[in-house]
This record gives structure tokens, sequence and C-alpha cells, in this order.
């Protein structure tokens, strides 16, 4: 087994954990992660003098830091997979609606994707949130907006490939129908680079809402993200660094896992990379 193979397994293990933990975290014997108490503000972690009650510290507002790491993650990670899952299924859809209709619709499509690729969408999710608000439907909205375009541009892809090699007209000739044609003959071809793509847009979109809440434009309070709680411990950075230390490692192990099994995957299901 070599180093390689060891690192992957432990990566699978991490992310595993962390979506257990995610699931559970509501089952599990945590402080409440609102709860304030000033009498334990700025603890320290158990290893650096603390005690068990607050075993990674707390914030400035005697906030236990474990009990708002674990509810960030799972913010972190709805928002991740909603996102990702929504921009999965839209921008193949619109890929398909494009090499369907071909002419307008696939010019349109293109402009769109071009326009996206042109601007930092960074940019364009802060203009959307400062003018619609913060919510969580929006976030999800925007990391599905995020990605949608590598999906069309690979559904679009692989159906205007089908079409030249002549087997999408052989199942029309046999009385398929579009839905029919694209659900169970081209998308089944597309599936592998689809579920590649997502596993590699996972991170990046655990990162970007990271840097919204960072900005204070993403999750609100009274929600929890681990990017707004780095945001809360910059001010402490010398005298707490704990308070932004946890969050942030648990944004670097998650993104890191993530995306070196992703790569991984790309390697095993796309033929290009063996």
């Amino acid at each position: 087994m070599t180093a390689r193979s060891v690192f992957l397994q432990l990566c699978a293990a991490g992310l595993a954990g962390c979506v257990l933990v995610t699931l559970t975290v509501d089952l599990l014997p945590l402080a409440d992660p609102r709860a304030m108490d000033l009498r334990a503000r700025l603890q320290p972690p158990l290893l650096f003098g603390g005690d068990w009650a607050h075993p990674l510290g707390t914030d400035e507002l005697g906030r236990d830091i474990l009990a708002r790491a674990l509810h960030g993650l799972r913010l972190s990670f709805a928002l991740a997979i909603f996102g990702t899952l929504a921009g999965a299924v839209l921008g193949t859809v619109l890929g398909f609606l494009a090499a369907h209709f071909r002419g307008l619709v696939d010019d349109i499509l293109m402009i769109l994707i071009d326009i996206q690729a042109a601007i930092p969408f960074f940019l364009i999710a802060v203009i959307v949130v400062a003018v619609f608000g913060a919510s969580f439907a929006l976030f999800i909205g925007l990391m599905a907006v995020y990605g949608w375009e590598r999906y069309a541009r690979l559904a679009r892809a692989s159906a205007l490939s089908a079409a030249e090699q002549g087997y999408a007209e052989a199942v029309r000739g046999l009385g398929a129908g579009p839905v029919r044609l694209y659900a169970r003959h081209i998308l089944p071809n597309v599936s592998s680079p689809l579920i590649v793509g997502a596993t590699l847009n996972f991170p990046e979109t655990v990162l970007l809402e990271s840097s919204m809440s960072f900005l204070g434009i993403g999750v609100q309070p009274p929600m929890v993200s681990l990017g707004n709680m780095v945001g809360y411990g910059q001010d402490y950075l010398i005298t707490a660094w704990w308070i932004s230390a946890t969050p942030a490692a648990l944004i670097f192990s998650v993104t890191v896992a993530m995306a070196f099994l992703g790569d991984a995957l790309r390697d095993r299901l796309d033929p290009s990379h063996r």
C-alpha cells in the first residue's frame, strides 16, 4: 500500500466522520452553541490550560467553540451539498436543452457561460446578497449558480457527441422521446465526469460560503458558520487564537480532503487521466 493510498483513505475516513457528526450533532452531548456565559469568556482549550467543560475553549461571549464549530460544519456541508447538487442538475438540463434545440438556444447558453466566466462570481454574489439580503435559500441558489456552467458544457458536449456518433438517431428511430433519450442513453455516458466535477466543485463551494461569511455578507446570526466564526475571531488572534483556529482548521481539512479525493476519483473514472 502506497503512501498516497493511505493518505486518500485517511481523507475518506475524515470526511465520513465529518458527515456522521453533521448528521448526529444534535444528539451529541454538546453545549448550546448560542448560549453565552460571560464568566467563562475566552477560556483556552483543554491542552492549553482549559477544562473539560469547554475542550476547545470559548469565544469572547463565553460560547463553546466545539459546539459552534460542529454546528457551523453542518451548515457549511448542507450549503455545499445542496448547492452542488442543484448546480449539477441545472447545468446538465441546460446543456441538454442547448444540444437538443441548438441554434438560438445554444447561442444564448454559450453567451451566458462566457459572461459568467468573464465576471468574478464572488462579485456577483456580493451584489446579489446586498440587494436581496442573506437567507439560506438564497445561498443555495448562489452555490448552484456558481458551478452550473461546467456541468452545462460537459452535458452539451456529450449530447452533441452522441448525435455525431449516430446512436441518438437510432434511439429516436425506435420511438424514444427526448426525455427517454437524454435520461436513459446520454446521461449514463456523462455521469462519471459529472460526478468527478461535483467532487471538485464541493470544496470550492465550501470556500465560497466561508469567504462570504467571513466578510459578514454570508450566513447571519443566530446561524453559525465556519466562515463567520473565523471572522469574529480575527480581533482576538493574539489573545485568543483558538476562536479562529478551530473553524479555520476544519475548513482547511475538509477542502483539502475533498480536493484530493476528487482528483483521485477523476484518475479512476476518466480514461484520459489514467
